[in-house]
Parts: structure tokens; sequence; C-alpha cells
């Protein structure tokens, strides 16, 4: 088991137990595994994501242990290492990153280091075989879906941290419904008060089932639903009239916006003529799985397609769904650092990037309009902005995006509205390269630095 350096192409690789590592300053950026076990250096401070891509091709290792001296490991670096067995980590990290053993098929059990305080999103998902993993002994925080499809795992620990993540997401979604749309819940509260104060006479007769008031039929299916709630307008609701009836299906259209259709199977033909989708209007249809859009279609509302066969089969098939122009769907089953949208994008649609796992999002310069909530409950850390300057930016572009970082918009942007970006606590920084720029007082929280690059 010797140790020393061997060049190849001007490059030094250091030999190490049998195996050669290519290390820089302390980060590990290649390995070159030669046996079924290998021991990390413990020259070495942090882990590229890259530095196993050889070893997940070749699939000889088997055994892996990661020395106290590492101090950061990069997302996703050993998933898809179909025949790693057992893995030692004692490094100093205090963190799981999200997909780190993903689809790591084969492996069977996991050492983690007492410094470890959470693990991210999917970072054992589809490790089929896992039956063990030997946790700190303090709590520690697990993503919901850490395990997802461990099927052999048992381990009360994990499934009561789990469960108390699951707690904590709905309550702090319960709180944010309740501070959002407050008349609803102080309706609801008053009821419930008024039953409490009110005594209970005995009934001998059946009573006649109470009608629900408007706001309680809102509230229950938005929690029913249990997806954003948007407000319903106090205009009187105008009645859609019948525009065209075929044998399949019964569109219900009022000035060029489908606001309700009736379908007779899993196949529908959008008429021409048809500018918008409604909110919802496809919503949960499971059994449609064959749409035709018409090519006079400019809008796609919230929800309208969600929950709908079509979408999913589609986002089965391609990293993003694009309907004339209108991004609908992006990355939503797929992880990759760096999502480049085509230049045949034109418009993106409301919850796009929805449970969308791309980090840094980069607009093309065809992109004319974003609509709200374009990018919602997402992992994106960075957004590179279009470089047009008649780009239409509907706030808020970005909710609950929780780990975005910053902010990049390249060309000349006129103006950014108050509330630009809503609930993303991690936002640090918003680069314009146009001094000219009017930001609004309310766009960003108070510690975002604005930088005129």
């Amino acid at each position: 088991m010797g140790e020393g350096f061997h060049s190849n192409n001007e490059i030094e690789y250091f030999y190490f137990d049998g195996n050669r590592f290519l290390i820089d300053n302390g980060v590990l950026k290649d390995v070159q595994v030669e046996s079924e076990v290998v021991r990390i250096p413990e020259t070495v401070t942090e882990i590229r994501r890259s530095a196993f891509l050889d070893a997940k091709l070749l699939g000889r290792m088997e055994i892996l242990f990661i020395p106290p001296s590492v101090r950061k490991i990069e997302r996703l670096s050993f998933a898809g290492m179909a025949h790693l067995k057992q893995v030692e980590v004692q490094a100093a990290i205090v963190t799981l990153e999200q997909g780190m053993f993903r689809n790591c098929m084969d492996l069977e059990f996991i050492y983690l280091p007492d410094t470890l305080r959470s693990i991210e999103s999917r970072a054992f998902e589809n490790c089929l075989k896992l039956r063990g993993a030997d946790l700190p002994r303090v709590w520690i925080k697990i993503a919901e879906d850490a395990f997802l499809n461990c099927v052999n795992l048992k381990d009360t620990r994990i499934e009561n941290a789990i469960e108390d993540a699951k707690y904590r997401r709905q309550k702090e979604e319960s709180e944010a419904r309740k501070a959002r749309f407050p008349h609803l819940y102080a309706e609801e509260e008053r009821k419930k008060q008024k039953k409490v104060q009110e005594p209970v006479e005995p009934v001998l007769t059946t009573p006649e089932p109470e009608e629900k008031s408007a706001a309680e039929e809102l509230l229950e299916a938005a929690l029913l639903a249990e997806q954003p709630v948007f407000e319903a307008t106090s205009a009187q609701p105008v009645v859609p009239t019948v525009k065209e009836e075929t044998a399949e299906a019964r569109f219900f259209i009022h000035e060029g916006v489908l606001e309700r259709c009736e379908i007779q199977g899993s196949s529908v033909k959008i008429p021409e003529g048809v500018t918008a989708l409604a909110d919802r209007v496809f919503y949960g249809r499971k059994e449609l799985t064959e749409i035709v859009f018409p090519s006079t279609l400019a809008y796609i509302g919230v929800w309208a397609l969600e929950g709908t066969g079509w979408l999913e089969n589609e986002r089965e098939k391609n990293s993003y769904v694009i309907i004339n122009g209108i991004l609908v769907s992006a990355f939503h089953n797929s992880m990759v650092m760096e999502a480049k949208l085509p230049d045949t994008v034109y418009r993106i649609a409301p919850y796009a990037f929805y449970k969308s796992e791309a980090q840094l999002v980069i607009l093309p310069e065809s992109v004319r309009e974003i609509d709200a909530r374009a990018f919602a409950d997402c992992e994106v850390t960075e957004i590179d902005f279009s470089t047009r300057a008649d780009v239409v930016m509907h706030a808020p572009v970005a909710v609950r995006c929780s780990k975005l970082r910053e902010l990049y918009f390249q060309g000349k942007v006129e103006r950014l509205e108050d509330n630009f970006v809503e609930d993303c606590p991690n936002l640090k920084r918003v680069c314009l390269k146009w001094a000219q720029t009017v930001v609004n007082k309310n766009a960003f929280r108070e510690n975002v630095r604005i930088w005129v690059l």
C-alpha cells in the first residue's frame, strides 16, 4: 500500500492505500479507484461533487471511509454509486447535503459523525438495501423525504424525526394561511366560540343541514387541496357562456378564457380562439392523459394543469414542459446544478419551478414575461435573469425559496416592484448591471444588499 505521486498529462495524482487522488490545496477533485475499499487521505478538507465521477462509472468501490479532516462535501457527491455497500463518515460536517447518497441501491449501512445536525432532502432516496444508520446521540433534523423508498430501513429515531418534520411543516403552513387570509379563520373561530357559549338544547326533530357560507367553502377547499390559496375577487362572477360543444367535451368560455370544461373521456381538444386557461380549470384530473392546445393560447393560470395525467406524463419524458412558448413545468423530477432554458421560452407560468431541484437557473433573452410565483417552493439558489429591457415581471416572482441567495439582472431592467420576493430568508445579494434600475423600497428585505456591477 504505497504512497507517492504519479504524473499524468501534467496532473499530479497522489497514491494512497491502493488508489490515486488528485488533491489541490485540500480540495479532492478526482479519484482513480483501483480497489474495493477507498480511504480518503487526511489531507483532504473538501470533496467536490465530480471527484467520484469515474468511480460511479466503473463501480469498483464497495466500502468508503471519509476522515475527520473533511469539512465540506458537495451535494450529490456519491449519488448513483450502485455497488457502494458501507460508508463511514467521520467528517466534521453539520449537514448531510441533498441527494448525497441518492440511488446507492446496494448501500446497507452508514456511520454518521457526532457533529451532524441535519439530513437534507433525498439524501438516501432509493437506497433499497439500507437497513441501518448510526446516528449521532443528539437529536438531529431529518427532511421528510430524506429516506424516501428505503424499504428495508426500520429505525424509530429516524421515523420520529421525520414525523416531527412533517408536524413542523404543517404547523408553519397553517400559520401562513391564517396570516394571509385572517378573515376566513376569524369567521371559523367566531362560529366555534358561539357553539361553546350557547347552551345545547335537546332536539326532537331532525334539523335541516346548515348551509355553508362562501368563506367556509373557500377555507375547506384550500385545506383539502393543500395548495396555495388565492383570494377571490369581490366583484360578481361573470356567468360563462357555452362557446363550443363536441362529443367529448363541453367548453365554457368568457372573452377567450376557458373557465370550465366538462369532459367525457381521457382526451380533450381545446378550441381555437381560447387565449387563456383559468386557474385550476383541469386541476386534479388524473384521467385526462391527452390535451391538444390551440395556437391562440397565451396564458396558463395557476394550477390549471396540475394533477392531470397529461402533465405527469410530460414531466416523465422531459425536464421542462413548454406549451406555445409558455414554460409550465421545469426540472420537476431531475436534480441539476445548472438549468438553462431553451430560447423557445417567452413566458414563465405561475409555479413553473414548483418543487424544482435545479440550483442555478439561467433565463434566456427570449423571455418577455414572468408571472407571479413562477419560482415557488423550489431548491433554486441563484437566478440569472434575461438581458431584455422590456421583460415584464409580476411580483412576487419568488416565494418560499428558502435556499435562494442571489439574483442577477444582466440587462436594462426598468423597475423592481414591491415584494419582488416573499419568504426567501437567505437572499443576501441582488446584482444589477444597469445603474438606472429603480428598486422599490419594499422590493426586498432590509438586509439584502444591492450591488451595481
